[in-house]
């Protein structure tokens, strides 16, 4: 059984690592390395800014937790980038 925490994380980040052919960055969260798509245009506007990453942590068992229905949030255009795991009502979310 997957408990559910109370809550969302959002933590900022300065994303710098763009990688051109894959289109998106890949960013360290707490030692984990995780690709954010973000296409060539819009990168440019958060590249070596400071934007928030916004979601949920779920316990997957007792010693592991996961961090589901994130985004990378552009604080200035309030533009959000899905990354990771999401859940069916959070992808068809508008």
């Amino acid at each position: 059984m997957v408990k559910r925490l109370k809550g969302i994380v959002t933590f900022t980040i300065i994303p710098d690592k763009y990688e051109a052919d894959r289109e998106g960055f890949e960013i360290d969260i707490y030692g984990s390395k995780v690709f954010v798509p973000v296409p060539r245009e819009k990168a440019v506007k958060v590249k070596g800014k400071e934007v928030f990453i916004k979601g949920e942590l779920r316990y997957v068992d007792e010693e592991t937790v996961e961090l589901v229905d994130a985004f990378l949030v552009d604080p200035t255009s309030k533009e959000r980038f899905p990354f990771g795991r999401h859940t069916e009502a959070v992808a068809t979310d508008p």
